[in-house]
């Protein structure tokens, strides 16, 4: 039980954290953020991690649940925003299929 609650305290956490460091705002649209998304979805081991989230709104995360929006895709965006660190692009890298060039040509197409 104890165990739970400092889970969920973790999860409370990182949404606040998403919800600041984001501005309140849906990053993709702009529209007022509703909903913290794991880019990496936790059905394939996305942790509550800085660079695994991204405040969307409703819309928007439906979009990204539906794999509309690309992991990569989220990840350039707050690559090129600056919100990312060095150290934190090894953690993503595994998960791009084209690696960091794949990223950087993103981030380059990116809004």
């Amino acid at each position: 039980r104890q165990r739970q609650m400092c889970i969920r305290d973790s999860h409370q956490e990182w949404k606040q954290y998403l919800w600041i460091r984001d501005s309140g705002y849906c990053q993709w649209c702009g529209a007022q953020g509703t909903d913290p998304h794991h880019i990496l979805f936790r059905s394939l081991g996305g942790k509550d991690d800085p660079w695994n989230g991204i405040l969307l709104c409703r819309q928007c995360h439906d979009l990204a649940q539906g794999n509309k929006i690309a992991r990569v895709q989220l990840w350039a965006l707050l690559w090129k925003r600056g919100v990312l660190r060095e150290e934190w692009v090894t953690e993503i890298l595994p998960y791009v299929d084209g690696g960091l060039p794949e990223l950087q040509q993103v981030a380059f197409m990116c809004r």
